[in-house]
């Protein structure tokens, strides 16, 4: 038995622990990925060490045989081929009208894209995966044990990852979460050219840790594998039974005591796992191991997220922000978000923003819309000198109502603006503390400026009874002759005055807006699936989930929801790389990514609401109802409608559009 008090570091694998392969038709045969207790010469191994690619795998089985003269097992339904090769007769794959599979003569005319009758040619021997091949759907993230290894982390435990991996499917489950962040050291099969149980990615990790065996903890759900790593001589964990037994060893283990242990009963609900969108994100590893101030601000919304779940209808019907509710956001930090970390801000990036968005959207995508908006301050940071913030935003908790189109009409007067104006849809304004209007301000050169007013210094217009989104409370306001400092205004189109990354683009202080969208796509899969699991058909009494068109409608929406979550955090995080690295990011992706994000989360929800026929149509057995309307409604917003695609088109053309939200 290794020591306890010694172990230093843990090992995690991916597949089967910290995130799941898809099951249900779209699931290969086991034999098809070869023997689980040893590392041969079977082709799934071979393409896990790096010797071959998938492209060889796939251009190997049009004879019937796989790499290596491995027999070639039944091909599952749905798994996608290469450009070219769809609608090829596989083995174990009879074709429609065919009387026998992987013949020649029962292939049915041209490939798809090809010009003449017959096969297309191949690939050549060792190339890459053809440019747009579609992938099988992505694995599912599994949020207790990503839970504990943030906690993990948060301790001042080093973590690392060591995986059986295929170089090209490594989309499937790297796109889930920012892995990097929380797991410095990361060991892949085809990157060292061996694949566990051989001793090499074990002896990689350890190099790369610089611990010895005795010092790490291997935590995997193969007995095989840890079998490997216990001869190494290094402590394991067994992945198997629940996760509150495998969480109390692996802590039991690294000798420390589990600071969120009451939690992972809640962590380890079934239906809990939400992938890539939802997920509470990063805990950055410095060398402290400490976690920062954004970790511990998206750890609170969580947190806060949780105690809000199940009041959302309560909080339609009263039609705005209840005031608990409000200061339990204040109480996250997140309100402070745009701020500089000089002024109190944590210092999130823009996608974390969109993850704690997600993340309160997953809960109620009404907090989720006024905590977006009301976090907007951060506009005026942008703009103004660290003691104008100050003088106006003496705290970072202050909540702002935001209506930025210059609809208001700034007279200019003696030491700054009279305004009135009249503004629509002031999201959050009854629970706000300041207020963000735009207005044309009568100077020498009328100037779109923003006022930023009291929100006693407006009247509430009675004005929101809405589709969804209703308990926003997003009324119209109204100002007259209001007299507002010019120091307490900005010029809206106007470089901004900080040289900090997060000011260096407006796209990234809109960005957080996609997280509504991510979020209520996540929340309504979530519940699908529960009501699916459980609905049987009226005519045939079987259950609707085991109804294949169902399965794959569902995974339809899934697809959906991630395709637009991963679209929208590569867009961010490129940028971002850019700007703190000296760089000067491409304008457009962001905007592409956001817009794209609310259509494919608005589809994504509808094709659920069909999927649950009736039931759908009562919102006190599904939140469904509430959450189509929300993504209804939350579509009509300026930063994302279809005019984007125009914006971003002209500018790609050769012109040169404005648009304050690129």
């Amino acid at each position: 038995m290794t020591d306890s008090a010694a172990v230093k570091a843990v090992v995690f694998d991916v597949g089967g622990v910290l995130a799941h392969p898809p099951g249900g038709p779209m699931a290969p045969p086991k034999d098809f990925f070869g023997p689980s207790d040893a590392d041969t010469d079977h082709p799934w191994h071979r393409l896990e060490r790096g010797e071959i690619t998938l492209t060889d795998l796939f251009r190997e089985a049009m004879s019937g045989k796989l790499p290596g003269g491995m027999p070639m097992p039944p091909m599952p339904a749905g798994m996608p081929m290469p450009p070219g090769m769809a609608g090829m007769p596989m083995p174990g794959m009879p074709m429609p009208g065919m009387s026998g599979a992987g013949t020649a003569g029962g292939f049915p005319g041209p490939f798809p894209g090809s010009t003449s009758v017959g096969m297309p040619p191949l690939p050549p021997p060792g190339a890459e995966l053809p440019p747009g091949m579609p992938l099988p759907p992505p694995f599912t993230l599994d949020r207790g044990y990503v839970a504990l290894a943030e906690r993990l982390a948060r301790a001042g435990v080093p973590l690392a990852l060591c995986t059986n991996a295929v170089k090209e499917l490594e989309p499937l489950w790297w796109d889930l979460y920012p892995w990097a962040d929380l797991f410095p050291v990361i060991v892949r099969s085809f990157e060292v050219g061996a694949r566990k149980p051989d001793p090499a990615p074990y002896l990689a990790v350890l190099e790369l840790l610089g611990t010895s065996a005795a010092e790490t903890l291997f935590v995997d759900d193969s007995d095989t594998n840890l079998a490997a790593a216990a001869e190494l001589g290094f402590a394991t964990a067994l992945v198997r039974g629940s996760l509150e037994e495998v969480s109390a060893r692996v802590w039991e283990i690294v000798g420390l005591t589990d600071p969120g242990a009451a939690a992972v009963a809640a962590e380890a609900t079934p239906g809990a796992a939400v992938s890539e969108a939802a997920e509470p994100q990063p805990t950055t590893i410095g060398a402290s191991a400490e976690p920062s101030q954004a970790d511990d601000v998206l750890h609170a919304v969580r947190e806060f997220a949780a105690t809000i779940s199940g009041r959302s209808a309560a909080i339609e019907a009263e039609g705005r922000i209840p005031d608990d509710v409000v200061e339990g956001l204040r109480a996250t930090g997140l309100l402070g978000a745009l701020f500089p970390v000089a002024l109190g801000g944590p210092g999130m990036t823009p996608y974390q923003l969109v993850t704690a968005i997600a993340e309160l959207a997953y809960a109620d995508a009404s907090v989720a819309w006024c905590a977006a908006i009301g976090i907007d301050a951060g506009l005026c940071a942008m703009h103004w000198t660290d003691e104008q913030v100050r003088t106006l935003f003496p705290a970072s908790d202050l909540l702002v109502a935001a209506v930025l189109p210059p609809l208001g009409r700034g007279r200019r007067v003696a030491g700054g603006y009279r305004v009135s104006g009249r503004w629509p849809m002031a999201s959050g304004v009854q629970a706000a503390d300041k207020v963000l209007c735009g207005i044309l301000a009568e100077d020498p050169t009328p100037a779109w400026r923003v006022a930023v007013l009291s929100a006693a210094d407006l009247r509430v217009l009675d004005t929101w009874h809405t589709t969804g989104l209703r308990g926003t409370g997003s009324h119209d306001i109204e100002a007259y002759d209001v007299f507002v400092p010019r120091e307490h205004t900005f010029e809206f189109t106007a470089a901004p005055l900080r040289t900090d990354p997060l000011y260096a683009t407006t796209d990234h202080l809109v960005a957080k807006m996609a997280g509504v969208a991510l979020g209520i796509g996540r929340a309504a899969l979530d519940a699908t699936r529960e009501l699916l699991s459980t609905k049987t058909d009226s005519v045939t009494r079987q259950r609707v989930g085991r109804n294949p068109r169902v399965q794959a409608e569902f995974a339809h929406a899934e697809t959906l929801v991630g395709a637009a979550g991963a679209y929208v955090r590569t867009t961010l995080e490129d940028s971002w790389r850019a700007l703190t690295s000296g760089g000067t990011p491409e304008k457009g992706p962001g905007a592409l990514a956001r817009r794209y994000a609310f259509r494919a989360c608005r589809e994504a929800v509808q094709t659920l609401y069909d999927l649950a026929g009736s039931h759908a149509v009562y919102s006190d057995r599904t939140p469904l109802d509430r959450q189509l309307r929300d993504i209804v409604t939350a579509c009509q917003h300026v930063a994302v409608q279809d005019r984007m695609l125009e914006t971003v088109g002209d500018l790609r053309l050769g012109g040169e559009p404005f648009s304050p939200f690129l």
